[in-house]
């Protein structure tokens, strides 16, 4: 047979061997891709699944709020012929402070024969109404002329914000919302500053936080400082379980990046301040600044003072650790840690950190707000059922 007819020999290539069949290397090759392959698919069908959770609650109703219970509303009238000693102790009552300066609401100084006062902004019955300054001035004693001095008239009377006395639970976790415009900015720089500096330049997860917690963690020896971010913080705490483990640090992380890139940064920061525990008030969880606020000091978290700010903020690292009713001196040393950082930053001034860090807790007395009352109406319930 001549060489032209001849069947030329299949020469063996880095991609095959002798037989013809693939090379190892490419099936080794073939292989990895498919691999990648399918965890590619698996990413995104499983984002698209987290994404599906967590459209499904921050589009829908959030939390089930409780109905609040509201003290008598008090007012101070003209006709009431009140001594000032006799306002003044009304006001009291109602939780007022008397101060020197009055700088929030819920504050009142004495002066002469005249109190003036600022009230909080509350949703009247008869219609809303919004903060306002009055300013009483007394003669022989006795009350003679209501000042309001939004308005600049004289008045005959004016009512007092109620105090919020207890809520009707609807679950075993309780909170009152604000909308983000209605919590102090000094809360929002606080948080910030101690909890997650770059909430505003993130994606969610923090790389360099979490490098920055490892460092700290390693030098100390022990777990000092946490990488979560704020937005890792609110998945934590509105969609995974306090479980320890692998599976859940990787859904906190995808779930942190997909609500980052699905909603804006305001609403989350908004969601988290309504949404963060911090505390327990037997065996319903207090959720939200608002409602912490009166329940560690019996007033709105708009009407408290920056030392007050500083406590509710640190408690976030850990509000059994840091209760100021268990662990007063653990509280104590957590808030004026917070108020250092303010110092550092030059937030405050070293005059306003000296006389605030120098400030007792200023918590009210445990259980004065009740925030389940659910119990009381059963008995009710039970005899007209049996009727």
């Amino acid at each position: 047979m001549s060489e032209s007819n001849s069947t030329p020999e299949t020469q063996p290539t880095a991609e095959t061997n002798k037989t013809g069949k693939p090379s190892r290397k490419k099936r080794l090759r073939n292989f990895l891709l498919k691999v990648a392959f399918v965890v590619v698919c698996y990413i995104i069908f499983y984002g698209i699944y987290l994404d599906g959770q967590i459209r499904s609650k921050m589009d829908g109703q959030i939390w089930q709020l409780p109905a609040e219970v509201y003290s008598r509303i008090e007012s101070i009238r003209l006709s009431d012929d009140l001594s000032l000693e006799q306002v003044k102790q009304r006001l009291l009552e109602n939780d007022y402070r008397q101060t020197t300066m009055v700088a929030a609401p819920g504050d009142f100084k004495i002066e002469d024969n005249t109190i003036v006062l600022l009230r909080g902004a509350f949703p009247f019955p008869v219609q809303p109404e919004a903060q306002r300054v009055f300013r009483l001035r007394f003669k022989d004693n006795k009350l003679a002329v209501i000042e309001d001095l939004v308005n600049v008239k004289a008045i005959d009377a004016f009512p007092l914000a109620p105090k919020l006395i207890a809520m009707l639970q609807s679950e075993k976790e309780e909170r009152l919302t604000l909308s983000l415009q209605n919590y102090p900015r000094l809360l929002i720089d606080t948080l910030l500053l101690t909890e997650d500096r770059r909430f505003y330049e993130h994606e969610g997860i923090s790389p360099l936080g979490i490098a920055r917690a490892m460092v700290a963690n390693f030098q100390a020896g022990h777990r000092v400082q946490g990488g979560s971010t704020l937005t890792q913080q609110l998945v934590k705490n509105l969609f995974l379980s306090n479980e320890r483990t692998f599976t859940r640090k990787i859904n906190e992380a995808l779930m942190a990046l997909i609500l980052d890139w699905r909603y804006d940064k305001n609403r989350i920061l908004e969601t988290y301040l309504n949404e963060i525990y911090l505390g327990q008030n037997g065996n319903t969880q207090i959720h939200g600044f608002e409602l912490a606020s009166h329940f560690y000091f019996g007033r709105s978290i708009r009407e408290i003072n920056l030392d007050q700010i500083a406590l509710l903020v640190g408690m976030v690292k850990g509000p059994s650790l840091y209760n100021p009713w268990r662990n007063p001196e653990n509280a104590l040393e957590r808030r004026n840690v917070v108020l250092r950082l303010l110092l550092e930053h030059k937030v405050i001034g070293q005059e306003l950190y000296d006389m605030l860090s120098k400030r007792p807790l200023g918590v009210q007395s445990v259980g004065k707000l009740t925030v389940n009352i659910q119990p009381l109406f059963k008995p009710y319930r039970q005899n007209f059922a049996s009727s």
